[in-house]
């Protein structure tokens, strides 16, 4: 399997050849560093680009034994660069997010890999496993039932041979945008405990009598930490709210699910940029001693203060379970529910006690 990079450290890289529809005046950059892979896929029998953004230090010799989280989106061109986005001019705006976050101590440092897909007809092929009804011109026969094999067989490994990565599914992320969110949601179905973030922008969940919401409702396994983002013009909301319902009836509470609505928002790479710094805040976000972070902030107490004091911190109840998780605390018993506290506060030392 060829592998050809075209690497950028610490830099502005820019594209040579913009999309033929890219405003004139748009500004073709990347911040960061950006490296390129191509992948010859034996699954899809065609070749495309991934989009490696690695963090700031990377390649530093104090770094040089770090093992980095990774969060795999669907639609690569649309993350980094508007001037190769498919929506001309429009990009996530990942690596300036995930850089300032970094920079601000909110996230920890991550490896995020944009899987470009195969071109506007064989996106849909791809992405869908099964037929979408509405779709024109019609495209009766569809690949996507193949995907999980091609991220499972072909992509994680390379990036993994290739760059300083925790394959821990507790570290390992998916998700994307439209199609490509409907597509991450059928992975991690068909690959249970295998991604352990989640994050779904204006998920398609209709096509084939609603099947993804079907098979979400007798799903059970799901990532420890969910991000769903949704606006409200031309939007799939009301699926959206039927897939939250499902999750939310499954047990997963704030601290594992959190549900963006931007009312007013699009269909496009603008509006997911918007929320693209609370999601990846909210999947990634840093975990200090002493600290739980859950859901990209710190749960510390009723308003924020009145009830922290030095070295001890307060969470509501029902959050014990997660802040037990995320701050790797090890304590015989401590994740056990307590029914006679529930709705009540639970103070936690930074040492991992409870009392």
């Amino acid at each position: 399997m060829p592998i050809f990079l075209l690497a950028c450290s610490f830099c502005v890289w820019t594209h040579a050849q913009p999309h033929p529809s890219t405003p004139a005046n748009a500004l073709c950059s990347v911040a960061g560093d950006l490296r390129l892979v191509t992948l010859e896929s034996q699954v899809f029998h065609n070749s495309r680009t991934l989009r490696v953004w690695l963090p700031p230090g990377y390649d530093s010799t104090k770094q040089r034994r770090e093992r980095y989280p990774v969060l795999y989106l669907n639609d690569g061109q649309d993350l980094f660069d508007g001037c190769v986005s498919e929506y001309p001019g429009q990009e996530w705006r990942a690596d300036e997010a995930a850089a300032q976050l970094i920079r601000d101590g909110k996230v920890r440092p991550l490896i995020i890999v944009g899987i470009d897909n195969a071109g506007r007809r064989e996106r849909a092929r791809e992405y869908l496993p099964f037929p979408d009804e509405t779709l024109r011109p019609a495209m009766p026969a569809v690949d996507g039932m193949k995907y999980p094999r091609f991220l499972l067989d072909e992509v994680i490994p390379l990036v993994n041979r290739t760059f300083r990565t925790d394959p821990a599914p507790e570290q390992t992320g998916i998700g994307g945008s439209s199609y490509g969110a409907g597509i991450a949601l059928y992975t991690v179905f068909e690959a249970p405990g295998r991604f352990g973030r989640l994050l779904l922008e204006s998920p398609s969940l209709y096509a084939h009598d609603d099947y993804l919401l079907h098979r979400a409702e007798s799903f059970s396994k799901w990532p420890e930490r969910i991000f769903i983002g949704v606006g409200t013009v031309q939007e799939p909301v009301e699926d959206v709210d039927s897939l939250d319902g499902i999750l939310t009836r499954d047990g997963l509470g704030p601290a594992r699910l959190r549900m963006h609505r931007s009312p007013g928002a699009a269909h496009n790479p603008d509006a997911w940029a918007s929320r693209f710094p609370e999601a990846l805040e909210f999947l990634y976000g840093a975990v200090g001693p002493g600290k739980a972070t859950v859901g990209g902030a710190s749960q510390s107490g009723d308003s924020g203060s009145n009830r922290q004091k030095r070295g001890v911190h307060w969470f509501p109840s029902e959050l014990l379970p997660q802040i037990c998780v995320v701050s790797e605390m090890s304590v015989a018993g401590m994740c056990r529910r307590n029914k006679s506290t529930k709705g009540q506060w639970i103070l936690v030392t930074s040492c991992g006690r409870r009392r």
